[in-house]
Order: C-alpha cells, then structure tokens, then sequence
C-alpha cells in the first residue's frame, strides 16, 4: 500500500502478540526468512493477528495520516471507546532491534519499550477490539460482519465521543431515534426501511452539531468510515431534495427530528409554537422554519 505518501505492507499473525509462545511469532523462521524479513523494505507495516477480521480500511488509512503527520513517530495504534486495538502500524526501521529483541512478552513487550514515541488514534471502529478467542466472541464477530455497512450503538457512542458531542445533543438524539423507529414501522408494508440503519442515522445526525453545516460534516465523516447508506439519510435530515417521496428513510428521519424537541417527543402543532417562540426576533429564520415545518407535516400526512 503507497497512497498517503508511505509504502506500507502487513504480517497476519497466527494469534496475538506472542506472549504465550515466548518468542514473538513474526520472527519465526520460515523457509529461510521470517515474516518481518519480508516487510523490511517497507516505511512502515501493519501486525495484524488473524482473529482480528473485521478491521475498517478506513482506519488503516487514518492510521497512515496520523503517521506521517507526527514525525518520530515508531508506532501508531488504533483505539475504540478508549480500549487500545489492532493492527499497530510499527515503522519500519524497527525491524533489526525487533529481531535482536529478547525480552520478556514478545513484540508486545518491545512495543512497550516505545511507548513514548507512539499515538492512539481514536477510532469509530468496533471491529479494531473485536477477537474470536471463543465460541460466543465467534458468534458475536459474525454478527457484527453481517452489518458492517450500519455503525453498531457502539460505533456511534465512539463517533459522539470523538466529536465531543454534548450530552443534551446525545439526548435529543436518542429520542430521534426511538421516533424514526416508531415511523418505520407504521410504514413497515407500504416502504421498505432498514430500522437498524434508520436508528443509527437518527443517533449520529447532529453529532456534529456545534460545527457549522453541521449536517454535512457528519454525512463526510461517516461516508469515510465506510457508512454511506447512514451518511445519506443524515445528510438530508435538515432539508429534503424537492423530488424526495413522502415516505423513504430519507422523509422518516426528517419527520422524526420535527417531532422531537430537545430530549422530549412533541406532536408538530407544540413543534409550531415552540419555533414561533425560538424565531420571534428573526422573520427570516421564522420563515425558513416554517417552510420545513410544512414539509413535515405534508409526510406526516401519510400516516
């Protein structure tokens, strides 16, 4: 892999960072050469274990950013919900002291060596901390790869986190959510919408409301993290295309925000009056308000 300006490669380790094997794997000979031995030409590299599927390009990429934006940098880790993850991206000219090390822990205990010229990097990304090691985390990883397309109630807690998206903004969100939901399946035989990814865009789509187009940071960033059918419905929730039909997850989303106000559900008459109330010093954005009122209330029309 060379975009981002740095040529980078990975080792897939047969399982985790060799403290049981008492010598790190990646320096095991195979067939006259380790696996580090074939990395060596590299800025840099990934140290994958193998029951660690499910990680997002999209943090590997973030990864390398975050590398070649902090010179001296020797490693890089992802993180999610704080709890360090996987794959560590280790630079490259490591390789001679990683083969000649002999302490205790395996690469682990090396990495911990260098600890003060790595980064965490926070990350949306469940699937950094999600292991296999038994059969119920096996189920539960399989569950998770179903839906990678949809940020799990986890990855959203981890989008606000790094957003720093206030509590009472959380709060009106969740109450979104259980709205969207509610619509969806009153519509469930007439539209086809997925309530899990419905609920998700209700959670995420003001987590970037203290930031200006506030709307279209969010969508920009979930669409980077891999999540475009989410990032559609949040992108919209403020304003609909004119052509957009009444009942689509889309209009269900934008119906379900007119509906709450702060963290309470409220029907579109005390919606009404409450933005009377809000924009009663400002005819323009009363006007603007209103017209969006009308537009919900035209969907709420097909209920």
């Amino acid at each position: 892999m060379t975009d981002v300006g740095l040529r980078t490669g990975g080792v897939v380790l047969a399982g985790g960072f060799s403290s049981r094997m008492g010598r790190c794997k990646a320096l095991l000979e195979i067939a006259g050469s380790s696996a580090l031995d074939r990395v060596d030409d590299l800025d840099a590299f990934f140290l994958l274990p193998v029951d660690i599927p499910l990680v997002r390009p999209a943090t590997l990429r973030e990864m390398k950013k975050s590398f070649l934006s902090k010179p001296g940098l020797e490693a890089v880790f992802p993180a999610f919900l704080g709890q360090r993850g996987h794959p560590p991206l280790i630079r490259g000219d490591l390789i001679p002291d990683i083969l000649k090390w002999e302490g205790p822990m395996g690469l682990r205990g090396f990495l911990e060596q260098h600890e003060a010229s790595s980064l965490t990097l926070e990350t949306p990304d469940e699937g950094t901390v999600t292991e296999m090691d038994t059969v119920e985390e096996y189920q539960e990883l399989r569950s998770l790869a179903i839906r990678r397309d949809v940020p799990t109630e986890r990855e959203c807690l981890a989008f606000w986190e790094i957003l720093s998206t206030p509590q009472e903004v959380r709060e009106h969100s969740q109450v979104v959510g259980e709205v969207a939901v509610r619509l969806a399946r009153l519509v469930k035989d007439t539209v086809q919408v997925d309530p899990e990814d419905l609920k998700a865009a209700a959670l995420l789509h003001d987590m970037a409301r203290t930031l200006r187009h506030h709307a279209d940071v969010a969508a920009d960033m979930l669409e980077l993290w891999g999540f475009a059918g989410t990032a559609d419905l949040v992108r919209y929730h403020m304003e609909l295309p004119e052509d957009e039909p009444l009942l689509s997850g889309r209009s269900l989303l934008y119906l379900a925000d007119k509906l709450t106000s702060g963290s309470r559900a409220v029907d579109l008459r005390e919606k009404k009056k409450l933005i009377e109330e809000k924009f009663s010093s400002d005819p323009e954005a009363l006007e603007a308000a209103l017209l969006r009122l009308q537009r919900a209330e035209m969907i709420a029309g097909n209920f």
